[in-house]
C-alpha cells in the first residue's frame, strides 16, 4: 500500500541543514500520467548511477535504505536529525542525481538510522516525479473529490483542513494501520468535536521503528476530514502538543486523575489518516501542478 518514506506516519520534523535549506529543484518535464499499483507503488529509477527501486510515497523527498545506501558512490555527511515525537533519529545526506523515466534531476539524497521505504531501496515523494498526475489504484475517477494541497517539510504532503478556528495537517498514510492524532491536533479536535478517552495507552510504531505511547480518544460528535467518517482516533500523547490541551479525566470517586506532563514541545497538529479510513479509497491520486489531493473512496 501507499505509506511514507517514514513508516506509518510524516511526524518527523526536518531541521535546516546545508542541502534541507536549499530551495527545492525546479518541477521536471511533464510526462502525463502514471498509473501505479495502489498496494505496492514503486518506480525504476537510478541513483547516482546505481539501479534502484523506489517506493512512491506522500511525503517530501528522497529517501534511501541504509542497506542500498552502502552501494551508492556517495560522499554520505552528517545531516542532523528527524523527531519522531521526542526520539530524535539521525541521519546522512549527500547530493545525487536521480534518473526517472529518462529524466534526471539533482536531488538531495537522506538515509536515516532505521527500517524505512517498506523493503525497496528507496522511496521518493509522489510530487517530486516526472509527472503532473501520479495515480494509486487502477479504478476510474468517477465521484473523485479534490483537495488543495501543501507540500512542506514538516508535514510533507498534506491538506489544510479548517477545524473551529484551527487548522489541522491532514497527511494519508494507506501504510498505517490505524489513523492517529499528535496531541495538539486531538486537543482541538476536542475543542471542536467533543472528546474522552477510553481504555488504557499502548505503544504504536510511528517511524524508522520508534515506538510511541497512544491512547484512543472518542469524539462526541464524528468529524469529517476530507469527507471520512471519524467517531474516535488514537492520540500520541506526548508528541507536539504545543499549548493545546487534552481532554483530563476523573478516577472513580470523582478524583481528578492528573499525569505529570513532560516539558511542552512545539505544536504541530497533524492527523494522520491510516487504512482503518483510507482503505475505502481504491483510488487516491496527486496532481503535482495543480497542488491537489484526489480521493475516489467508498460509501461507508
Amino acid at each position: 500500500m501507499l505509506g511514507p518514506a517514514r513508516p506509518f506516519i510524516f511526524a518527523a520534523f526536518l531541521l535546516a541543514t546545508p542541502l534541507g535549506a536549499r530551495r527545492p529543484p525546479p518541477p521536471p518535464p511533464d510526462l502525463g500520467t502514471v498509473t501505479l499499483d495502489r498496494m505496492d507503488p514503486v518506480v525504476d529509477a537510478t541513483v547516482a548511477g546505481v539501479s534502484a527501486k523506489l517506493a512512491v510515497v506522500l511525503d517530501q523527498g528522497v529517501y534511501l535504505a541504509p542497506p542500498f545506501a552502502e552501494k551508492v558512490p556517495l560522499p554520505w555527511k552528517p545531516g542532523g536529525y528527524e523527531e519522531v515525537g521526542r526520539v530524535r533519529v539521525p541521519f546522512r545526506q549527500a547530493a545525487g542525481e536521480v534518473s526517472i523515466a529518462g529524466i534526471t534531476t539533482p536531488r538531495a539524497l537522506s538515509v536515516h538510522d532505521g527500517p524505512c521505504c517498506r523493503g525497496h531501496d528507496g522511496a521518493i515523494g509522489a510530487a517530486e516525479l516526472p509527472w503532473s498526475v501520479v495515480r494509486f489504484g487502477q479504478e476510474g475517477g468517477a465521484g473523485e473529490q479534490r483537495f488543495p494541497a501543501e507540500n512542506d517539510a514538516q508535514s510533507g504532503l498534506s491538506v489544510p483542513w479548517r477545524v473551529g478556528r484551527s487548522t489541522v495537517h491532514i497527511v494519508l498514510a494507506p501504510d498505517a494501520p490505524e489513523t492517529l492524532a499528535t496531541a495538539s491536533a486531538a486537543a482541538v479536535l476536542a475543542g471542536t468535536y467533543g472528546g474522552h478517552f477510553e481504555g488504557q495507552a499502548r505503544q504504536a510504531v510511528i517511524a524508522f521503528g520508534v515506538n510511541r505511547q497512544v491512547r484512543d480518544m472518542v469524539l462526541s460528535r464524528a468529524a469529517m476530514p476530507l469527507g471520512l467518517r471519524l467517531d474516535r482516533v488514537a492520540v500520541r500523547l506526548a508528541d507536539f502538543e504545543g499549548s493545546g490541551k487534552l481532554p483530563q479525566e476523573k478516577a472513580d470517586g470523582g478524583i481528578l486523575v492528573r499525569h505529570a506532563p513532560p516539558a511542552p514541545q512545539h505544536g504541530w497538529p497533524a492527523l494522520i489518516l491510516g487504512r482503518d479510513l483510507l482503505g475505502r479509497c481504491p483510488v487516491i491520486s496527486v496532481y503535482r501542478d495543480e497542488g491537489a489531493i484526489g480521493l475516489v473512496c467508498k460509501p461507508a
